[in-house]
């Protein structure tokens, strides 16, 4: 068990449509690229947020297993009201292996992973990454690096993300989360669903996201999303 989180790493949490499958491969696919042992982040190495408003510094990775085994700590401290978050809270998106791990570690906790992906400074570390801003700039840059299916259907397959799709209350936390809304806005995203045929070429013949798209959950999650009903529509739901 260890040593299969350990190879999977993190991978994003948008599961229910064609579009968030897209999102979540690339992950996938950076974790395997960068494997890297135990992923640590040490409390003591963190002072409040101390670089200027949108910069993450690299983290020192010394000493902290990044589950959210802490949660309440980890999620409680951040009060005050301040404009530019902690570092810690930017390594949360920013560190590879953090939203894996808080994931598969609180799928019996909803609240903190509530808070955890409507983080704006988590979200805005995970943004700040050079390989997340790279493939997302442009429909064609995501479609290109997705490749081949072998990348989904490893990632339907983890354990992490069959647990998660098992649950229907993590699942909405996860879509509805600002974390989605933001990945949604990107121009590679924003392209994809003004191109359904683009998306069909994607993920038309693969049986594992055809079956998971009949779920009947599945689908009325992908209808009842304002940003994702036109793809629907395209693809010929009703």
């Amino acid at each position: 068990m260890a040593e299969e989180q350990k190879s999977s790493g993190w991978k994003i949490w948008l599961y229910l449509t064609p579009v968030y499958i897209i999102l979540a491969v690339p992950l996938y696919k950076w974790t395997m690229k960068n494997q890297s042992g135990e992923l640590s982040l040490s409390k003591a190495d963190y002072s409040a947020f101390n670089s200027s408003e949108g910069e993450v510094k690299k983290a020192n990775t010394d000493g902290y297993d990044p589950n959210l085994s802490d949660i309440g700590y980890t999620l409680s401290y951040k009060s005050g009201g301040s404009k530019s978050g902690t570092q810690e809270e930017l390594d949360w998106g920013y560190k590879e292996g953090y939203l894996l791990s808080a994931l598969g570690g609180n799928l019996d906790n909803p609240k903190a992973l509530d808070e955890l992906f409507n983080n704006k400074w988590m979200i805005k570390g995970f943004m700040s990454r050079k390989n997340v801003r790279r493939t997302l700039a442009t429909p064609e840059s995501l479609v290109e690096f997705l490749g081949g299916s072998p990348a989904v259907n490893d990632f339907l397959s983890d354990r992490t993300v069959n647990a998660a799709l098992n649950s229907l209350q993590i699942t909405e936390i996860l879509t509805q989360s600002d974390m989605a809304k933001t990945l949604l806005e990107t121009p590679a995203i924003q392209g994809l669903i003004k191109n359904p045929d683009t998306v069909r070429g994607l993920f038309g013949d693969n049986p594992k996201i055809l079956a998971l798209l009949r779920r009947p959950e599945i689908k009325a999650a992908i209808m009842a999303s304002p940003q994702t009903v036109p793809l629907a529509k395209a693809l010929g739901w009703k």
